[in-house]
């Protein structure tokens, strides 16, 4: 913890108000998510928080008996770290930035990774990892939609360039060898 760390620490009361508070800082720094109502972090790191304060890690099944405490701790976490909640607005703008490359890649670990790092760099709270993977997915549902549409666009206008249906049915394969292609590399 940094001098500036242990300041914003230190100014709570009660140990147990000190350690929660410590570790809704380390949560927030990294993975970037809050520290859920009745989530227990790993022993390792309570006592290993609780050791740098110079407290009990028991304390921590004390901590905010009073979720209002938990939610004042996380605003002023979020303040003094520059952070800012994942809004409607911010979603949309996150779903148009991952869409180009959920349209080079539908695996969906990369598109999760992506928009993870991307939430970080932006400085915004994580929210729920399912919620990151429905954006996620519904970013990569967007770009397979989009991809078949100008897959389908590329043979209509193929088959009506082809005059027999012999070599209609070639155009066709010829022209969707060639829209599957672009399609891909766009």
């Amino acid at each position: 913890m940094s001098s500036e760390d242990l300041a914003l620490i230190n100014r709570r009361r009660g140990d147990p108000n000190r350690l929660g508070f410590a570790l809704t800082l380390c949560y927030l720094r990294f993975p970037g998510r809050i520290l859920q109502e009745d989530e227990q972090p790993p022993a390792a790191l309570c006592a290993f928080v609780a050791e740098q304060l110079g407290l009990d890690a028991a304390h921590f099944g004390d901590y905010a008996e009073r979720d209002q405490t938990r939610r004042e701790h996380v605003l002023e976490i979020e303040t003094a770290l520059g952070l800012r909640p994942l809004t409607r607005v911010l979603y949309r703008e996150l779903a148009a930035w991952l869409l180009p490359t959920a349209l080079a890649t539908d695996h969906g670990p990369t598109l999760v990774t992506t928009l993870l790092e991307e939430l970080r760099a932006r400085r915004i709270v994580c929210p729920s990892l399912p919620a990151i993977e429905r954006l996620a997915g519904s970013v990569r549902a967007r770009a397979q939609r989009q991809l078949w549409h100008r897959l389908a666009d590329g043979l209509q206008s193929c088959n009506t360039s082809y005059g027999s249906a012999t070599s209609a049915k070639f155009g066709l394969l010829h022209c969707f060898i060639l829209g599957l292609f672009s399609a891909v590399t766009v």
